[in-house]
């Protein structure tokens, strides 16, 4: 294909996922019902109540009966001008909705590929279903998404060393700042600057920058360091019991074949290619010990009946084990091979850059580990950010630069077919 047809097809599906993308908002009542329902039960409520009585919602935040921190209701209520009215604000959160999809292009720009590739990879998630539900209805993870992005930007330009020396101190404000922002309107997000602190102290960079790094993070953690002080804990339980009841550190091993499996959800459209070109001899080569020792433990763990609860969710889970559902899998066959190869994916992952990669993945398991209830949403688009925004450090992006026309045409119709998939099931209860 030559560069003027290839380009074509780029642009081609930019627009096609922007136009997706606003469509979506357009029949935004058709979409993911845990977003909409969200809204309606609280979101736009909370930010009103936020609005006219600040000080008595922060002290009785447990009333608002959100799990995560206020930030984002303060954000709406005071910095958004259009919270007044649904209609308005929700249109105002669809554009943050898409600011984080050009934003993104940014980000992955820094990571050597070209403006249009750069904007074709970013488009893709404008394509999935649950950061259009989150964008659409206005809720915390599209403000959360938005701000860490920002924070993606600034730290691949840190980490591909793309900042002057005389920059650098306000460049590392800026990781600081805008990953402590999503921090306060997503604790999930706290995997990020846990990462960062750890990754850049085991760093050959200056002492200097090391000790901004402390001194940042110590001036931003003072907001909450003193809602802990308010409420008597890292959350007002006193009028609450949201926290408590579903999230947990003991949640975190049932957890792992779920997340295993978002993993492998988001990143087989790019092992495809590492198929392609390296065969499908030296592909089972590097996988096959993790993936059947997974399958091993996965099958133990069933005739023990240690995975009885994958039959029994009635929240979260994820896509592929809801399709299990519905096509009556009951040993959940499905989900557990493709949890196995997921855990293939990231042991391989792993071996690439053990100390960046291994530390990334454990805190990210530690991290979103804890709720009873898992859903896909907290993944998406997470996964897909780690590898094109360059946290995860591997040669799957220059095998994506060589074969990037496909790879962005198998994501754009696998993602469309995904979000299609998705809103057909929320409206016509295919279980």
């Amino acid at each position: 294909m030559n560069i003027k047809n290839s380009n074509y097809l780029k642009v081609s599906i930019i627009f096609f996922s922007i136009a997706i993308f606003f469509l979506n908002f357009y029949f935004k009542d058709f979409l993911l019902g845990g977003s909409r329902g969200d809204f309606i039960a609280f979101v736009f409520n909370n930010i009103q109540s936020v609005k006219s009585n600040f000080i008595f919602s922060i002290k009785n935040y447990g009333l608002l009966k959100d799990a995560n921190w206020p930030l984002f209701y303060i954000i709406h209520a005071f910095g958004n001008p259009f919270s007044n009215n649904v209609e308005t604000y929700l249109l105002s959160t669809t554009l943050i909705g898409f600011l984080t999809f050009i934003i993104l292009s940014f980000a992955i720009k820094n990571n050597n590929f070209s403006y249009i590739q750069s904007l074709a990879l970013a488009s893709m998630i404008l394509l999935m279903p649950w950061f259009n539900g989150r964008a659409h209805w206005g809720t915390s993870a599209n403000l959360g998404w938005f701000f860490l992005v920002i924070t993606f930007y600034f730290y691949s330009k840190i980490r591909l060393s793309s900042v002057e020396e005389n920059s650098k101190n306000l460049t590392l404000f800026f990781i600081c700042f805008f990953s402590s922002i999503a921090l306060y309107i997503r604790p999930a997000l706290a995997f990020f600057p846990v990462f960062f602190i750890i990754t850049y102290f085991l760093s050959a960079e200056k002492f200097r920058h090391k000790i901004s790094i402390i001194v940042y993070y110590s001036i931003l953690s003072i907001p909450g360091w003193y809602l802990i002080y308010l409420w008597g804990g890292i959350y007002d339980h006193k009028n609450s019991d949201v926290v408590t009841d579903f999230h947990n550190y003991k949640n975190i091993i049932n957890n792992i074949p779920l997340i295993l499996n978002f993993f492998f959800f988001y990143l087989w459209p790019v092992y495809i290619f590492y198929i392609f070109d390296h065969g499908f001899k030296f592909f089972f080569k590097n996988h096959y010990i993790s993936f059947f020792l997974l399958i091993f433990i996965f099958t133990f763990l069933s005739i023990n009946g240690d995975l009885r609860y994958l039959s029994n969710f009635t929240l979260g889970g994820g896509a592929i084990l809801e399709l299990g559902y519905i096509i009556h899998d009951k040993y959940n066959v499905i989900f557990l091979l493709s949890s196995a190869l997921g855990g293939s994916f990231i042991f391989n992952i792993i071996k690439n850059n053990y100390k960046n990669n291994f530390l990334l993945l454990i805190i990210i398991l530690l991290v979103f580990g804890y709720p009873k209830f898992l859903y896909q949403d907290y993944f998406e688009p997470l996964v897909y950010l780690l590898l094109f925004c360059g946290l995860l450090k591997t040669d799957l992006l220059e095998l994506v630069k060589k074969y990037f026309n496909k790879v962005i045409i198998i994501y754009s119709i696998y993602l469309t077919l995904y979000n299609l998939a998705v809103i057909t099931y929320f409206n016509y209860n295919l279980t």
